[in-house]
This record gives C-alpha cells, sequence and structure tokens, in this order.
C-alpha cells in the first residue's frame, strides 16, 4: 500500500574502544557494536542516522538484490556510503549489505548541554 502500517526502531551504539558490554551508572548493561556483519532487514525500508559521534570507518555497504537473490544479481562491486552525524541513509530493508568496523569513536551522549 500507500503507506506505513508498522514500524519499529533498532538501535546499535558504536564504540570501537569497548570490546564488551559496559555497565551503566543505573547497574544496566549496555552493548557496544563496531561493525555489522552481511544481513538484510526485516523490513520494507530501512533509515540509518548517526545521532552522535564522530569515528572513522563505519561506512554502509550495500550490495544489491535481497537475501534469495543470486549472487550475479547482486552488484559487482559494494556501494560504499559514509556515515556522518546529522545525515540519514534510506535504503530497501531487503537489500544486503553490512556496517563497517569503526575505528575511532567519541560518543556525544545527549547530556543536555550544547
Amino acid at each position: 500500500g500507500g503507506s506505513l502500517d508498522n514500524h519499529k526502531a533498532f538501535t546499535v551504539v558504536y564504540n570501537s574502544s569497548i570490546d564488551e558490554g559496559h555497565t551503566t551508572a543505573e547497574g544496566g548493561s549496555l552493548s557496544y557494536d563496531v561493525g555489522l556483519a552481511t544481513h538484510f532487514d526485516n523490513a520494507e525500508v530501512t533509515l540509518n542516522v548517526n545521532v552522535g559521534g564522530e569515528w572513522n570507518g563505519g561506512d554502509l555497504e550495500l550490495y544489491g538484490g535481497n537475501e534469495r537473490a543470486p549472487r550475479n544479481a547482486r552488484r559487482s562491486q559494494p556501494l560504499r556510503v559514509p556515515h556522518r552525524r546529522g545525515v540519514a541513509i534510506l535504503h530497501r530493508g531487503r537489500e544486503l549489505h553490512a556496517a563497517l568496523p569503526v575505528s575511532i569513536h567519541t560518543p556525544t551522549m545527549g547530556s543536555g548541554n550544547p
């Protein structure tokens, strides 16, 4: 149809300097990633947004096709899109894609101060 009938959010927190989950001040567990392996999302569209932080790496690679497409239906070279703070990347959720590892990351967790 022509409308959004369902939505959900999946949040990934990247941090290249932490290998394991980090315990928060509240005693909860916060896990970090340095990249995401090739996968597809169970969605019509996916919106990737860097809402904070600066890093090297972490580019989004789009391979074309989908989870059922034969290899020859995919791009011969992946489309690589760099993530920049404040910029959104919209792509087909079922398209095979990956997030390359980050190498430097300075988290900016909204402190309320500009």
